[in-house]
């Protein structure tokens, strides 16, 4: 691992090199660590071979060793005087230079370290002020003091385990050659690639690894050497276990956050064992068997090097690309190419990973907030595809309906009638008159979109025209517009559909209809690519409404948003919230129009927003354990509990899917589409997993090879994998559906639904209140009590209670808080450890940038509709061919996976 921890001032900098950086975690005869300066600005200062004490202090002073005098114009008291970037090896090379001695271990370690370091230090940077300018200028050097430890931290009275590592403090100091002047270094941008630049320090050990002989396995990020067992390296993980419990204790997850609560648990090094000792210690952990394995690994006995794979750096390009881009349409090239070499660990080095990606002629690259940004020709071109023909159709058709009169609206779960407010008739009476092939509905949270969508439908239907509703989720298609439709008797929203269900099934295709997607901000640049494409075969119109301020697709690009900022898609706008009422309300609408932190603020003020320090009674407020415990002591569930097994999608990519790496035994595979052999719902369970294949054996017993090698495959799509987990579960437990389907009554169950428990029946089965069964083997369910705020959007409860903690940072966002705060009608209570540090997470957007933001390339207007309408209609058409051949060779709908395959066989020419 590569950790960047920052330094808060000299004192502390000072403290640090005669505390940490010249002491092992071990007392030897030696006493102290020797440490060596590098870098080129070393150089310049006159620092180079063995680091002493006196230099050290003066850089971190910001005094110039050479002259004495101060080394940057600018010297704020309590500066950062520099950063200890810290190289850990993995445990498993660690033991073996303690066990071998081998300084051919060391030298490739340390190689690897400067090798990232001259790389780190190419990249190194520097702010231009002068002049007016308001800039990064690139330096490419730096000044270092590298230290290599061989132990970990000691845990309470136990000996500290073996671990190489090395840190290389490096000072706050540039030169600037052009000003020729020393300056701060912009170390942000460094601290933003440390992923990269670990992956890079990896790639360069691992593969002088494999030239010597050894073999060299990926183990998740990181790697291991294959022979040492995963019994044997446990036996040296004290560090890890005390982490692990105390992260559980605090119901911590997150890696990053795991690593910092390390730090908080350092103990002060004590004298004791010298280094022999504590080798004789450590091999007293091992049997004779895991010591011959150690003894032997160096003798290039059977030793092939590598994984086997014979991977190379083209496979590692397409990889990265394949994953990254599936669920963002741009991404840092930096990214691409830590996942490509992650990918080919001990297999390529770096320089050959940099050749792969210059040699393409799929990639767009470009500098933004000097950082290179990339995406594939591909992306780009679809999104000038939806840009296009969102374009071409405006002001060409005839209006919808250029006389309905809007009458009460009849809800019929109440037998009540209403009027639809002036904000909500204008949308309609704007829509039923536009002459547009594309339009835009933008309604904030609780305004009342499904009750104008209902009016806006019988508008376009009493003018003979038909319509199709969509959704991108099938807890929206399924659930919320079709219970709706049963609400307002609208027999088409009843008929509601997944925007994936459409692509691949015809018999929802209407010539001359209007398509009307709701939660269109869930919509993927390819969901909408594929829509257009249908639209334009069949001659159709689309209504899309959703709110671009709430949660984007999971897979790549938000086309909403895209359509609006780059073609002209102006919405018509629904913003009078209906859902909340009074001061909440206030608060709401506020966050709906952008001003985040006033509507923080706001319900701060009204004291729903409550901090608490602790970590387990913050989440005792909210956790599922803490719920179910208060509804037994309220006998509201039952006290008898009985285990069953629930299943978790993994969401990998389907790069992800194609990388034996992924698979574990014991893991189930459960097929959503058809395949050769296999039908849709079939269930496996992984039963071996092996460099040469994943073998599965289905619910009969009948074992059989996943075949993730083949040529073009077309099985990876069609399939999802999942890690089961044991639960309890009492009468009267509720319990949400994680994936919808039909039960084992052969009655439909829809994603996101909650359900109550009345008992687990004979057969280990759920038996649920309304008379449904669930199969257990399925697992498809989780507890009902809590929620993510993505699961939620659409959803509407009385009084939500949020519990969202400062730790996990990376998921606090705009759009995230919006969702969630909005859920409520009546009240809301958020529960965090720090409001402070809160209210600036969620100043933060999640919106991704498109590639045609980055990429601008204009063309004539003329030549570039006909260009995509051209395009698209051969698109459409040749999936409509395919589904064709499908259903003649067997009785079942393709998969939209199978029709991405065939399409990268036939690529369509969108050039214009």
């Amino acid at each position: 691992m590569l950790r960047v921890y920052q330094s808060k001032n000299a004192a502390q900098a000072k403290s640090y090199f005669s505390s940490e950086l010249t002491q092992a975690d071990y007392y030897s005869e030696e006493q102290e660590i020797a440490g060596n300066w590098g870098g080129k600005s070393a150089a310049m200062l006159g620092l180079s071979g063995a680091v002493n004490k006196e230099a050290f202090n003066q850089l971190v002073d910001n005094i110039n060793p050479l002259t004495g005098e101060r080394l940057t114009s600018h010297n704020k008291q309590n500066r950062t005087p520099g950063y200890d970037l810290t190289f850990n090896a993995p445990k498993s090379l660690s033991l073996l230079y303690e066990r071998s001695k081998d300084e051919r271990l060391l030298n490739v370690f340390r190689d690897a370290v400067n090798s990232t370091m001259e790389s780190i230090e190419e990249h190194m940077h520097a702010r231009v002020r002068k002049g007016g300018k308001s800039e990064d200028r690139k330096t490419g050097n730096l000044a270092y003091a590298e230290f290599v430890h061989f132990t970990a931290r000691p845990v309470k009275t136990k000996a500290p385990d073996p671990h190489l590592h090395a840190h290389c403090y490096t000072m706050n100091v540039t030169h600037d050659d052009q000003e020729n002047q020393w300056k701060a270094g912009q170390f942000r941008p460094i601290k933003t690639d440390a992923p990269y630049y670990e992956a890079m320090f990896h790639s360069h050990l691992s593969k002088s690894l494999t030239d010597m002989g050894l073999n060299i396995e990926r183990d998740g990020k990181f790697w291991t050497i294959e022979e040492i067992d995963k019994s044997t390296l446990d036996k040296f993980s004290n560090r890890t276990e005390q982490i692990e419990e105390a992260a559980n204790k605090k119901n911590i997850s997150n890696p990053d956050i795991k690593a910092e609560l390390g730090a908080k648990l350092r103990i002060s090094k004590e004298k004791g064992m010298t280094r022999d000792e504590l080798r004789e210690n450590w091999w007293e952990r091992l049997d004779d068997q895991e010591k011959n394995i150690l003894d032997n690994l160096l003798t290039n006995d059977g030793n092939d090097g590598g994984d086997g794979n014979n991977i190379t750096a083209h496979e590692c390009a397409d990889y990265a690309i394949n994953h990254q881009l599936e669920r963002q349409s741009v991404i840092p090239l930096t990214r691409l190419k830590e996942t490509a070499l992650r990918y080919g660990v001990g297999q390529v080095n770096p320089e050959q990973i940099e050749q792969a990606f210059n040699a393409r002629d799929d990639l767009m690259v470009t500098s933004k907030h000097g950082r290179e940004i990339a995406t594939t020709k591909q992306i780009w071109q679809e999104e000038q595809d939806i840009i296009g023909f969102t374009l071409k159709g405006y002001a060409r058709h005839a209006k919808l309906n250029h006389d309905y009169e809007i009458g009460m609206v009849t809800d019929h779960s109440t037998n009540t009638q209403f009027e639809l407010g002036d904000e909500q008739k204008n949308v309609v009476e704007n829509l039923l008159q536009s002459r547009d092939r594309i339009m835009a509905v933008q309604g904030k949270a609780g305004t009342g979109k499904t009750t104008t969508l209902a009016t806006l439908i019988d508008g376009i239907e009493k003018n003979g025209s038909s319509t199709v509703v969509l959704a991108p989720t099938a807890d929206a298609a399924y659930d919320t517009l079709r219970t709706d439709g049963e609400k307002y008797k609208s027999e088409t929203m009843q008929e509601a559909s997944t925007l994936a269900r459409f692509a691949v099934d015809d018999r929802l295709w209407k010539k001359d209809a209007v398509l009307i997607v709701d939660e269109a901000g869930l919509m993927s640049v390819r969901d909408m690519h594929i829509l257009f494409a249908i639209a334009i075969e069949n001659n159709n119109r689309v209504i899309l409404t959703g709110d671009t301020a709430q949660h984007n697709s999971v897979n790549r690009g938000d086309a909403f948003r895209l359509l609006q900022e780059k073609a002209s898609l102006a919405p018509l706008e629904l913003e009078d919230i209906r859902r909340q009422k009074g001061e909440y309300k206030k608060a709401v609408k506020k966050i709906a129009k952008g001003d985040v932190i006033k509507g923080f603020d706001k319900l701060d003020d009204m004291g729903n927003i409550n901090e608490e320090d602790d970590d387990e009674t913050r989440y005792r407020s909210l956790v599922t354990n803490a719920i179910r415990k208060k509804l037994k002591d309220n006998k509201h569930i039952g006290t008898k509990e009985t285990s069953v097994s629930k299943a978790t999608n993994l969401h990998l990519t389907d790069a992800e899917k194609s990388d034996y790496h992924s698979y574990e035994k014991g893991q189930m595979i459960r097929f959503q589409q058809n395949a050769k052999g296999i039908k849709r719902g079939e269930q496996f369970t992984v039963s071996e997993v092996n460099k040469d294949n994943v073998l599965i054996t289905n619910e009969a017993g009948q074992e059989q090879n996943l075949n993730l090698d083949e040529v073009g495959n077309p099985i990876i799509g069609r399939f999802n994998i999942y890690k089961r987990e044991d639960i309890s579960l009492s009468s009267g437990d509720r319990i949400r559906i994680t994936e919808g389907g039909k039960s084992k009554d052969n009655r439909r169950i829809n994603n996101g639904a909650i359900y109550q428990v009345k008992n687990i029946n004979k057969e280990g089965d759920i038996v649920l209140d309304n008379g449904r069964i669930l199969d257990h083997k399925k697992g498809n369910y989780d507890y009902g009590y809590v929620t993510t705020s993505y699961a939620s959007q659409g959803k509407t409860v009385d009084h939500v209670f949020i519990a969202q903690s400062s730790e996990n940072g990376g998921a606090n966002s705009a759009e995230q808080f919006y969702v969630s705060v909005s859920r409520g009608k009546q009240a809301i209570s958020l529960y965090t450890d720090d409001k402070a540090e809160l209210r600036q997470q969620i100043e933060r957007s999640h919106q991704r940038l498109s590639a045609s933001e980055l990429f601008e390339k204009p063309k004539e207007p003329k030549d570039y509709f006909n260009g995509v309408s051209a395009a698209v209609r051969y698109m459409a058409e040749k999936y409509r061919v395919q589904k064709n051949r499908q259903l003649e060779k067997a009785n079942n709908s393709p998969s939209w996976q199978e029709k991405i395959r065939l399409e990268k066989q036939q690529e369509p020419d969108l050039s214009i």
